[in-house]
């Protein structure tokens, strides 16, 4: 799945560079920080032993909760296309409610930090009859790996992909464009236990998730016509998502 995703980000920037003209490309490189809650849905599980546990784990109420900081650098080709890309440190958190449990018992793991990859294009422009009326539509994969340690035995490992497009419309007015949008999100997630002290071939139970909801409300505001440039943009619906970072145009 994690390579089909790749292979269409990258024909598809493939493409965006060679119908590109770089006479006004810009670089800018900056810093991001980023927060999201989504809630899951199980879509398999399995038990040490291979046998399903799907039923099971269905019931549950489960969410991932994210949130990180990093570098970022885009290479913008004004009013045609911007390719981007991001690596910094995450945390992500991911949670069980058992809502059948008079007692809603929650269990909570919180991972430790680790490394997180987004890349992806965003081709724009203006409408023809009114520059300050502007469009964009984005194409992003994202990836996180983190893992815990709960005892020498037990340890725990969180998987999560996302192939995410998205359209924007916006205004801009004095420097300050005020846009809103949709989001289509491709997730894909494993939440993987192994514990050392089973047999061999019976070490690892495995529960892979999908998002509850696609589609998120998008809305945000930028600035623009200067040599620094700050984003601020939430999600709501399908996750919540909240980011804002500021970045320098070379």
């Amino acid at each position: 799945m994690r390579a089909k995703y790749l292979i269409v980000l990258a024909a598809v920037l493939l493409a965006g560079l060679l119908c590109a003209d770089y006479t006004q490309a810009q670089l800018s490189t900056g810093v991001v920080i980023w927060r999201h809650d989504t809630n899951l849905e199980v879509d398999n599980a399995a038990d040490f032993d291979g046998s399903s546990r799907t039923a099971d784990e269905k019931i549950k109420e489960w969410d991932a909760q994210g949130s990180g900081m990093g570098l970022s650098m885009t290479y913008d080709l004004p009013a045609i296309l911007s390719i981007f890309g991001e690596v910094g440190i995450s945390q992500m958190t991911v949670r069980d409610e058992d809502v059948v449990d008079p007692n809603r018992d929650v269990n909570t793991l919180g991972m430790d930090d680790a490394l997180y990859l987004a890349v992806g294009m965003r081709p724009n422009g203006s409408f023809p009859n009114n520059d300050n009326l502007f469009w964009s539509v984005g194409l992003t994969f994202s990836m996180i790996t983190s893992d815990l340690d709960e005892d020498i035995n037990v340890t725990w490992e969180y998987k999560e992909q996302t192939l995410a497009v998205d359209g924007q419309i916006g205004y801009m007015l004095r420097g300050l464009g005020i846009y809103g949008g949709l989001r289509f999100a491709n997730y894909s997630g494993t939440l993987d236990e192994t514990d050392t002290s089973n047999p061999v071939g019976q070490q690892v139970r495995s529960t892979e998730f999908d998002r509850d909801g696609k589609i998120d409300v998008m809305v945000g505001a930028m600035t623009s016509g200067g040599p620094v440039v700050g984003l601020v943009e939430l999600g709501f619906i399908g996750a919540f998502t909240a980011r804002t970072g500021i970045s320098y145009k070379f």
